[in-house]
This record gives C-alpha cells, structure tokens and sequence, in this order.
C-alpha cells in the first residue's frame, strides 16, 4: 500500500512558510502616550458678602383692603401703597447687588 504525501508536503510546506515568515517580521514599534501636564483654570466658590447674605424682612408689610372702598388703589390704601414701593425698590436694589457680586463687575456694598 502506497500512501500519497504530495498533499501532506504542501500542507506542511505552506505551515512551515506561515510559521518563518512569523519569526522574520520585525517587531512594529507602539506608540505609548506621554503624558503632560495642563494648567486649566478652576473655579472657585466665592463667597458672598455678609450683607447679601442676610435676610431681608421688611419692617411695615402692606395691607390689601377691599379695592371698592373710598382712598383705595389697586387694593391699596396711600400709605400702603408707599410701603409696597419701599419693598419693591429695596428687593430690586438686592437682585442688582447680587447680579452685581455674580458677575464680578462692583462691590454690593458700595
């Protein structure tokens, strides 16, 4: 009995051609990042000025009374009504004084 290594050869010549020519390649050079060092600005939590920080409580609280009564505007009476604007104009100086710390542009307590 006659065995046929013609194909058995091919296989092994084809293996062994695979297998030198893995050996022969030269080693491909990786690239490895270096670090380096970023200089970002952080922010930092400011604090607020004590006088922003403190509660505003106002002194006289308007009353609203029955807008059909006599001396009444907008449920209003006259001095009523003063005190509202006080309030108003005191909360509005707040908010610009808070705006004002926020962006940087003024000293609240100027």
């Amino acid at each position: 009995m006659r065995v046929n290594l013609r194909p058995c050869s091919l296989a092994l010549a084809i293996a062994a051609f695979v297998i030198l020519q893995g050996c022969g390649t030269r080693e491909v050079e990786k690239f490895v990042p270096q670090p380096y060092e970023v200089k970002v600005p952080v922010l930092v939590e400011r604090k607020p000025p004590d006088s922003l920080l403190q509660r505003y409580v106002p002194i006289d609280t308007p009353v609203f009374v029955d807008p059909s009564a006599a001396d009444v505007v907008y449920g209003l009476r006259q001095q009523d009504w003063e005190r509202l604007q006080i309030i108003l104009r005191t909360m509005q100086t707040r908010d610009q004084a808070w705006r004002s710390w926020a962006t940087g542009k003024g000293d609240p307590n100027e």
